[in-house]
């Protein structure tokens, strides 16, 4: 994870985040299948529901391969 640091650090000083490194669609995917497993094992998903909704609408707006911290950086 430290390795990764300097990644995010490029990315939210340059505010370049298409084709991240951490992506909508990766954690698209992550979310997916956190709440599956969560949903397994008898535990509530009300905490994830809404990036789950916030992350796919921002895949189907064409912005998949975009950096999951642009969403956050404008905050």
């Amino acid at each position: 994870m430290a390795g990764f640091l300097p990644e995010l650090a490029r990315e939210a000083g340059s505010a370049a985040y298409a084709d991240g490194v951490s992506t909508v669609d990766l954690n698209r995917a992550g979310i997916d299948s956190l709440i599956q497993l969560s949903r397994a094992s008898d535990i509530a998903t009300d905490v994830h529901e809404p990036l789950k909704a916030l992350l796919y609408r921002r895949s189907a707006g064409g912005h998949g391969r975009d950096e999951l911290l642009q969403r956050f950086s404008s905050c």
